[in-house]
């Protein structure tokens, strides 16, 4: 597999609350195969930064990259970056995990809005159809 995009983002900022804010879900029309383009996600990094006020996602990805996972995770240039999905070391005491959501027609991912992410180059020949839904939490 290709070496992932480098333009990881979260999709709502840091609030002052632990809280899950909200949840994406992803699903697929078409089979998405390891390395067919499915979104990566950075397991875990939901549960980070959550105690230090409102950030917004340039925020965000400054401060993780000053967490030694996540240096060798968004840097391109960084010589241990890794090259593929799996478990990639320790956050503030939190496992991460880079995810890829691949699957078939009517699975089902549900992440957390406030996950690192990014989309994955596609080297299959196939494009990439996947439907997402944000659900927000009221209140």
């Amino acid at each position: 597999m290709d070496r992932p995009a480098i333009r990881w983002h979260t999709d709502l900022p840091r609030d002052e609350a632990p809280d899950c804010p909200g949840v994406q879900a992803f699903t697929f029309l078409s089979p998405v195969a390891p390395g067919a383009g499915g979104t990566l996600v950075a397991a875990g990094s939901h549960r980070l930064l959550n105690d230090q006020g409102e950030l917004r996602s340039k925020a965000i990805k400054a401060r993780l990259r000053a967490m030694p996972p996540f240096a060798r995770l968004m840097d391109p240039a960084h010589p241990d970056r890794p090259a593929a999905p799996g478990p990639f070391g320790e956050a503030d005491g939190a496992p991460i995990e880079v995810v890829e959501l691949t699957g078939a027609p009517g699975d089902l991912w549900l992440m957390d809005m406030r996950a690192l992410h990014t989309a994955a180059p596609n080297a299959s020949a196939a494009p990439r159809l996947m439907m997402t839904w944000r659900f927000l939490r009221e209140g």
